[in-house]
């Protein structure tokens, strides 16, 4: 009997195809089926502790603690603001410092200090501070950082008050550290008497990248 031989080959052929086709259709389908995850790290920095801002002024070059003349006009008061918490870590603290002095006058000063923390997950660098006068009364000029204060100047356009930071602008901070820092307040000659300020300081940053 003749046996067409292309009859026998092709159900080999055909097996081989499908073969193929299955590992194919098999090593497509296990690419397709990978899921995978990428989380950005977050990048958080908060105001987390804050002492009670200090009044103090300057006699023959030694600084003491208190108002000039056993004075007890002016007041000073600091406090925290606006909740933040990062996403990865959990953890909270302030986005807002807020400074009021009550019944200030020309050459009174104050001395702040608190603490921030990166409370994210990947290092940050801090850029700079801003304050604002929230009341509108003030405008400000200028870094905060010596030999640049602040400058808030009233609506005649006098210079009245000077702040500067300290140990804060161009820190690298590393999740999880903190960093004590302060600010000093100096009410200027042309200032009014028994004035109130208020401001609002934030603190500016951006991920930091060696």
């Amino acid at each position: 009997m003749h046996v067409n031989k292309k009859l026998i080959a092709l159900p080999l052929l055909i097996a081989i195809a499908l073969s193929i086709a299955g590992y194919a259709y098999a090593h497509w389908y296990d690419e397709i089926k990978i899921n995978g995850r990428v989380e950005m790290g977050s990048c958080t920095l908060a105001f987390m502790e804050l002492e009670p801002c200090v009044e103090y002024y300057w006699k023959d070059g030694v600084r003491y603690p208190g108002e000039p003349r056993g004075k007890d006009v002016a007041h000073p008061d600091c406090w925290l603001d606006e909740l933040v918490t990062d996403i990865h870590t959990g953890k909270s603290g302030y986005k807002k410092m807020h400074i009021e002095v009550v019944n200030a006058y020309p050459c009174y000063e104050v001395h702040c200090t608190f603490v921030v923390r990166n409370i994210g997950t990947i290092p940050l660098h801090i850029t700079g501070m801003t304050i604002i006068d929230p009341t509108g009364y003030l405008t400000f000029r200028g870094s905060g950082t010596y030999p640049d204060p602040w400058v808030g100047i009233d609506p005649d356009g006098f210079e009245v008050i000077n702040i500067w930071s300290i140990n804060l602008v161009s820190e690298q901070m590393e999740p999880c550290m903190p960093e004590k820092a302060e600010l000093d307040l100096h009410v200027k000659q042309d200032a009014l008497e028994c004035h109130h300020y208020y401001f609002e300081v934030t603190i500016e940053y951006e991920q930091y990248d060696p």
